[in-house]
């Protein structure tokens, strides 16, 4: 018989391991990385080169940020009190009066995708008009936010940790910023790190990768021909001699400065002892590299939930696939908006109000559109292709009613008995 967990002293104190370890005074996750070069400030490069040297890669990332740029955001009150409808309107002036524009920010803020995390600095200031210290379209004499400032990837060291695993500060070189005073956006909160959502794209990164490198070397060889060099066993034999010529040999190349100088040696008989000849690669290959790219291809995209992009590349799968594979997109698109909204609701306004003596619980929330908002376009175009192909959409009063609802149009004020019959 199993004995029953003890009980503790205290019903408010913690006992589970949350995967934390002490080092140096401060706590650390202990769940690392088993990739070495995926680890911590490391893995930021290895992420910028797939964003910038992968078309696919960084194509998909474009594409996933068109769409969430577009998607409006508002400031929502707590509720309709006049209290919070203050609370609301002074948190949008100030939204409106920073030297950076939310846009920029929310662009910034989106790097968190390829590397995880996004890090920003919170900088105030003192609205006292156009004379002020720094410049404001309010002259109240309050704290508004001045700007909030992007910290780059690749220049954080460390995430402070308290003995809990809570957030204290983040270490970027000498400068130790408060957690107070900063923003953390997170694709995961199990780590201050987060996840990259190309953590699961670089192995078939990587094979593709390679296999591209090696096609390249493969194709200028063919093109160029295979470089071979004969001599007699006495030039062979001379170190310094064969040295040389390994370096022609190795560092020839089909450009507009090719070309090769070497010694005419022949024997007594006329026969030569050094030449070189560029031989061709007979036959075709073993392998088939472009499938071998395209099948790694479509192990990058749909590890990023984004394959949907190559249904009409590769002129496959069906509508109904397609639009699963949407849905399924814009529940991770959807996910990381409120992942925004959520740090910018929960922790950004509050310490706004909070120094300026407002209460906090009226903060208001920073909420973002529907992302199907953004497809009316091709809605209206769907359905005039209907009408085209001779559906006649005034026939069916429950269609009548999803695209009124859809397009925001007016309901319909005749009697329920004459709808459909013009």
């Amino acid at each position: 018989m199993v004995d029953p967990a003890p009980q503790a002293a205290d019903p408010t104190a913690e006992l589970a391991n949350r995967g934390l370890h002490m080092r140096s005074g401060m706590a650390h996750y202990a769940r690392e990385e088993f990739i070495p070069a995926l680890r911590g400030n490391k893995a930021m490069k290895v992420y910028r080169e797939m964003v910038d040297n992968t078309g696919l890669v960084g194509g998909m990332l474009f594409a996933i940020e068109m769409v969430l740029r577009q998607v409006a955001w508002r400031w929502e009150p707590k509720d309709d009190s006049p209290k919070a409808l203050e609370a609301r309107d002074f948190v949008e002036s100030c939204w409106g009066d920073m030297s950076t524009s939310p846009t920029d920010m929310l662009i910034d803020v989106l790097t968190m995708l390829p590397f995880g995390f996004s890090a920003f600095e919170i900088v105030y200031k003192r609205r006292q008009g156009e004379r002020g210290e720094v410049p404001s379209d309010f002259n109240d004499g309050r704290l508004g936010w001045r700007k909030i400032v992007h910290m780059p990837q690749d220049s954080i060291d460390e995430f402070l940790l308290d003995d809990t695993g809570g957030l204290e500060a983040i270490r970027q070189g000498r400068v130790i910023l408060p957690i107070d005073k900063s923003a953390l956006f997170r694709t995961r909160h199990d780590s201050p790190w987060g996840r990259s959502m190309l953590r699961s794209a670089y192995p078939p990164w990587l094979r593709r990768k390679r296999i591209e490198e090696i096609e390249a070397i493969g194709i200028e060889r063919d093109l160029a021909g295979l470089p071979v060099m004969y001599m007699t066993p006495e030039i062979m034999s001379n170190g310094t001699r064969l040295a040389e010529y390994q370096d022609i040999v190795r560092n020839i190349r089909n450009d507009e400065q090719a070309g090769v100088i070497l010694p005419a040696l022949w024997d007594e008989a006329g026969n030569k002892l050094l030449w070189l000849e560029l031989l061709g690669s007979p036959g075709s290959r073993t392998f088939d590299t472009n499938s071998i790219i395209n099948r790694y291809s479509r192990e990058i995209a749909i590890s990023v939930l984004q394959d949907i992009l190559l249904l009409g590349h590769e002129k496959v799968g069906t509508q109904a696939l397609a639009v699963e594979k949407r849905d399924l997109s814009d529940a991770a698109l959807t996910s990381w908006l409120d992942e925004i909204g959520s740090v910018i609701s929960s922790h950004v306004t509050p310490r706004l109000l909070a120094l300026n003596g407002l209460p906090t619980q009226l903060a208001p929330t920073w909420e973002h559109a529907s992302l199907r908002d953004d497809d009316l376009a091709v809605m209206a175009q769907i359905l005039s292709d209907l009408g085209s192909a001779g559906y006649a959409l005034a026939g069916d009063p429950a269609m009548e009613d999803w695209v009124r609802q859809m397009f925001g149009f007016p309901e319909v004020t005749e009697p329920e008995s004459s709808r459909g019959s013009a």
